[in-house]
């Protein structure tokens, strides 16, 4: 279809979308390979919907800007979306804002960030991310020389959160 090759953005901020209804808009985007950036801030997106939207990352192959910040994914489904960074080798950034990730999310995305070589903007403000978490992102961090923007706010860090990130 013609739509698939020339839709860039797609916008559905704040469309009250569950788990339910981010299956099957995971399953329409696999068809819209052009798309370049995807917002979807805002919505009901539970832990489920981190394993539809990983699905469907493996065919944005030109997707640039995902925006999925102010959903409730949790570890679980943060965690699905810390796995599809090795599905997905366009994405250069990536909004997880409030989402519920916790330290089990962070060492996710840790995890992630070593094998990842193109995501150079990160955004995990608000996320309940404890020293535990935090340790695991320093340890991806440590290897990953492709990220240049990492946003964190210490919500539930206390002092002992600092970590030595080898010379970054």
């Amino acid at each position: 279809p013609i739509i698939a090759r020339t839709l860039l953005i797609l916008d559905v901020r704040r469309n009250v979308i569950t788990d339910e209804g981010a299956l099957y808009l995971a399953k329409s985007l696999r068809s819209l390979t052009g798309l370049r950036e995807f917002y979807i801030t805002s919505n009901k997106l539970g832990p489920k919907s981190g394993k539809y939207i990983k699905e469907a990352l493996s065919f944005l192959v030109n997707l640039k800007i995902l925006h999925l910040s102010q959903n409730e994914l949790g570890p679980y489904g943060g965690g699905e979306i810390a796995q599809a960074l090795s599905l997905n080798a366009s994405l250069e950034t990536l909004f997880m804002s409030n989402t519920k990730l916790g330290d089990e999310g962070a060492i996710a995305f840790g995890k992630a960030l070593i094998a990842n070589k193109m995501l150079k903007n990160l955004h995990l403000q608000s996320n309940s991310i404890g020293p535990d978490g935090l340790q695991g992102l320093a340890e991806g961090l440590k290897k990953n020389e492709a990220l240049i923007c990492l946003l964190y706010t210490s919500d539930a860090a206390d002092e002992r959160s600092s970590v030595d990130l080898g010379g970054r």
